[in-house]
């Protein structure tokens, strides 16, 4: 509203303009809240594909006797692990105001361990994980989220694989821990570019 009468009609107006952007500026900013949430919702469901799918797995492997010992302690494992990641839609606040509480975490133990329990997956697929990992790496950070990460990595590796081998390295150079992954894949359609963008994949026809 443009209004020049150098009266109150011209303060009445001034104030709706004012009023009009503080408007705009707080739907711009609950549509950003929204879209952030709608992110977490799919991170979490996202992340619990995977335990879902070990749990079936050593589930039906009791089921049909190949149990060798420790098929119902990763089934527990797994479900705990569930359970976190549920929690983490009650951590909406604590994640938008980067409120983690670091603690020191050995990376070498976290990643064997991921391996360990991950291999039965890459096993149904005829791959083979092999880590090259040096002892005793830690870093200052939070471990859940850390292991989100490995898990995200690692089994998009088991899933968009075309070669038997999945790399793994992690090894200290200079003042840095530094972590690897690599698979072989055969998609001409993947924009590199791209990768690092949530839910990217190289399939146009999924976009």
């Amino acid at each position: 509203i443009e209004v020049d009468t150098k009266d109150e009609l011209e303060d009445v107006a001034d104030s709706l303009n004012l009023m009009g952007t503080q408007i705009q500026v707080f739907q711009q900013s609950l549509q950003e809240k929204n879209l952030q949430m709608e992110q977490l919702l799919e991170n979490v469901a996202h992340d619990l594909k995977t335990p879902i799918s070990l749990i079936q797995l050593y589930a039906n492997g009791i089921k049909d006797g190949v149990d060798d010992g420790t098929f119902l302690e990763t089934i527990i494992e797994e479900s705990g692990q569930m359970a976190a990641m549920v929690n983490r839609l009650f951590y909406l606040s604590r994640i938008e105001k980067d409120q983690f509480d670091p603690s020191e975490v050995d990376l070498s133990n976290l990643l064997n361990d991921l391996v360990s329990k991950y291999h039965v997956l890459a096993e149904e697929k005829r791959m083979e994980i092999h880590l090259e990992s040096d002892d005793g790496l830690s870093i200052l950070g939070n471990e859940e989220l850390l292991q989100s990460m490995f898990l995200n990595l690692i089994t998009n590796a088991i899933k968009y694989s075309v070669g038997k081998e999945i790399c793994l390295n992690l090894f200290k150079q200079t003042d840095n821990v530094v972590f690897s992954i690599s698979n072989e894949m055969d998609n001409a359609s993947l924009d590199i570019n791209k990768i690092w963008n949530p839910y990217y994949v190289g399939d146009t026809s999924r976009n």
